[in-house]
């Protein structure tokens, strides 16, 4: 979604985790990280890079970083190299010239965007894109870095609960700024939804994102064609990540109008949607 929404310009700065240095674990208890997380979030949204030269320069020694934030990227090679892109002063000033900014969060708790929503500083929407938990588990236990609490369905389905009981108050409260999608349902059509995404921005699609979107289905020699947003099922353990996830997560995954699979057959039967029905948020 985030490389989608950065096709929106070609002037797009595209700060892609900008917590990364957090590591691997989600800021949702008040802590000094947090407070500190919450001021870098503000100045990053001005482009006030300059107060956080700690933050730029590990930012600028990560290689994914400039894979997806090409415009900060190109312009490093063709102006002083990239060292440039460690220097708080020069990527503040790049981020400043660009046309769209686009941030992609994931180690913060949905409510602590409620000050930032109340920040009449601050000009900006949140899209919250929320994806089927067994699917995320499934991924993750594939991962070196992913640690054990990482691995936790418990502490992972607690995070997700009260993200979407935030999420609903949200939706409410900030109809015009906050915006809640389904990864399955992007899945399923990502054409319509990128429409539905960029009307709530008020901002036209472009042909670059038309053209990275990716196919609704996809199979081997038209056998077995199934949605993208199902690929988790064809390999992952009904007893190791399906049925754990589902104890923890059951009013989670409700909400979210996603089927609760009763049986290893009918989780690799991908002939059975996971879609079971709209969200009940």
């Amino acid at each position: 979604m985030g490389k989608v929404l950065a096709r929106a310009s070609p002037a797009t700065f595209y700060s892609y985790e900008p917590l990364h240095m957090y590591g691997v674990r989600i800021l949702d208890q008040d802590s000094e990280d947090l407070r500190y997380a919450l001021v870098l979030m503000k100045d990053l949204m001005r482009c006030r890079l300059q107060k956080h030269p700690d933050q730029v320069s590990h930012m600028g020694r990560q290689d994914f970083y400039f894979q997806q934030n090409t415009f900060l990227n190109n312009l490093c090679r063709r102006d002083n190299g990239m060292y440039s892109c460690k220097n708080a002063t020069y990527v503040g000033e790049v981020c400043g010239s660009a046309e769209l900014h686009v941030v992609k969060v994931l180690r913060l708790s949905l409510k602590w965007v409620r000050p930032l929503l109340e920040n009449s500083d601050l000009d900006f929407q949140v899209i919250y894109l929320a994806r089927d938990p067994r699917a995320v588990l499934s991924s993750r236990v594939k991962e070196d870095w992913c640690t054990p609490s990482c691995q936790n369905p418990e502490r992972m389905c607690s995070l997700l609960a009260e993200d979407l009981r935030e999420a609903v108050l949200l939706e409410k409260e900030y109809p015009s700024r906050f915006k809640f999608i389904k990864y399955d349902e992007v899945c399923d059509n990502p054409l319509a939804s990128l429409k539905t995404v960029m009307s709530f921005l008020n901002l036209p699609v472009t042909k670059p994102q038309e053209v990275i979107l990716p196919s609704r289905k996809i199979g081997q020699n038209d056998k077995e064609i199934f949605s993208r947003a199902d690929l988790w099922r064809r390999r992952s353990s009904f007893t190791q990540i399906v049925k754990p996830v589902q104890n923890y997560c059951r009013s989670s995954l409700e909400k979210l109008g996603l089927r609760i699979f009763v049986s290893e057959q009918d989780l690799h039967d991908l002939s059975i949607p996971t879609l079971s029905g709209p969200s009940g948020l």
